[in-house]
């Protein structure tokens, strides 16, 4: 079974007939979906100060000044209500500075449905019942329009309540289309799910081991060792070491690069070099200090570069400490 979410504002209004008209709310929507579809609602309650805005509308031959409630009093509970299909909003305007007039509304403002429900004071449930259907008919094509789907609204051209069927057919081959997440909250959703990948990572890159040797080949690899006629490869020196005089040098080129008699006699100068500033010069530090170092003198984004190629190559992230390094 799919559920239809709704983040409800109550602003001073009796919460038991509020729940009296979600609740009969939901028996309706449940039917009318055929058991496909179900009603969850979280209720905040709340005490706040509301104003009003107005419009005028063509009846009966002529306008007429009605008010309702201002978007931004709904709009501060958008980014609250993320997973929610709609803000509904219930409040008393005699409590209120009533300004006569007050209608309900539904609108769409910055990607979400916004309702807002008159519930005065002498209001029963089976009233505020009646109130909140009808709006959340208006509801569901307001959902459907931020989803793609434009359907003509004529829900309000009905003189009674029979209207509310016939516009319910229309939304009815859309029950599975109207419970999907709004679009505005993919982004919130999928923003979350990067960050929660991303902290995933850091997690298992730090729980991850790495060998010395791995983490030589992924130097070497950046170094052109693997590469024929490169400066590594001519010189049988796979990370580049400079000559200070090791044992198993047997010279150096014009840029102080040692030279090797073979590669394994490379491999164990660089790993040997290498181990000592993981685990003494930079054993608190991080892979990022020892390559800076290994690189010293280089252009930054040259560092930078062998820095992140060697982390994606091996899976672990800048920070990785250096003490987690297997011997």
């Amino acid at each position: 079974m799919k559920r239809y979410k709704l983040y409800c504002v109550n602003n001073n209004v009796s919460e038991a007939k509020i729940t009296g008209a979600l609740e009969r709310f939901s028996a309706w929507l449940l039917n009318q979906s055929n058991g496909n579809i179900a009603l969850d609602w979280y209720i905040k309650d709340v005490k706040e100060e509301v104003s009003y805005q107005s419009a005028d509308y063509f009846v009966n031959g002529s306008y007429v000044k009605y008010n309702y409630l201002n978007h931004s009093i709904m709009e501060q509970y958008n980014k609250e209500a993320t997973g929610f299909q709609a803000v509904v909003y219930f409040y008393d305007p005699t409590k209120h500075n009533d300004p006569s007039n007050v209608i309900n509304g539904t609108h769409t403002l910055n990607g979400r449905v916004k309702i807002q429900i008159v519930a005065r004071e002498d209001y029963d449930v089976i009233t505020i019942y009646n109130e909140l259907r009808h709006e959340n008919i208006h509801g569901f094509f307001a959902n459907l329009r931020l989803k793609g789907i434009y359907l003509n609204d004529l829900l309000d051209t009905h003189a009674d309540e029979s209207g509310e069927l016939i516009e319910i057919e229309k939304i009815k081959p859309y029950w599975n289309k109207l419970v999907e997440t709004l679009p505005v909250d993919n982004v919130v959703i999928n923003g979350l799910m990067d960050k929660v990948k991303s902290l995933l990572a850091i997690v298992s890159s730090i729980n991850k081991r790495v060998s010395v040797k791995q983490l030589a080949e992924a130097m070497a690899e950046f170094e052109g060792f693997y590469t024929v006629g490169t400066r590594a490869f001519r010189n049988n020196n796979p990370l580049n070491v400079k000559y200070v005089g090791q044992a198993l040098a047997i010279g150096k080129d014009d840029k102080n690069f040692c030279i090797f008699k073979t590669p394994d006699d490379g491999w164990t100068t660089g790993i040997a070099l290498l181990r000592i500033k993981l685990f003494d010069k930079f054993f608190n530090g991080t892979i990022s200090d020892v390559i800076k170092n290994w690189t010293s003198g280089d252009p930054v984004e040259n560092q930078n570069n062998y820095i992140n190629f060697v982390c994606k190559k091996l899976g672990i992230t800048p920070d990785y400490p250096c003490k987690r390094f297997q011997y």
